[in-house]
């Protein structure tokens, strides 16, 4: 048992289990393959088309990208700032209730 701990930490081990996992993951292509186009094409779904199985099947042909934008306006931003005075002020009278 503790051989087997010591070679999963060695480099070569992790790269190797790694491909032994790819290579049997590849062999479940064809069939993935074929449930995306049933899904697709409605067949294993009474004849209604998978929303999530097209956008699969552009995001896997890189003509669908994830885009989100982000849009900072005046009211987002916040409260208006207040002034070092202000904040000292603050910090004071918080002091002053915890004494």
């Amino acid at each position: 048992m503790r051989t087997l701990y010591n070679w999963r930490k060695e480099p070569d081990f992790i790269r190797y289990c790694a491909w032994i996992s790819e290579t049997k993951l590849d062999t479940f292509r064809a069939t993935a393959d074929a449930q995306l186009i049933k899904l697709i094409e409605g067949t294993s779904n009474n004849g209604l088309a998978s929303i999530k199985a097209l956008e699969l099947f552009y995001k896997l042909n890189g003509r669908l990208i994830d885009r989100r934008e982000v849009v900072q306006t005046e009211e987002s931003r916040g409260a208006k700032r207040i002034s070092d005075d202000e904040l000292q002020r603050g910090l004071d009278e918080l002091n002053d209730m915890l004494n």
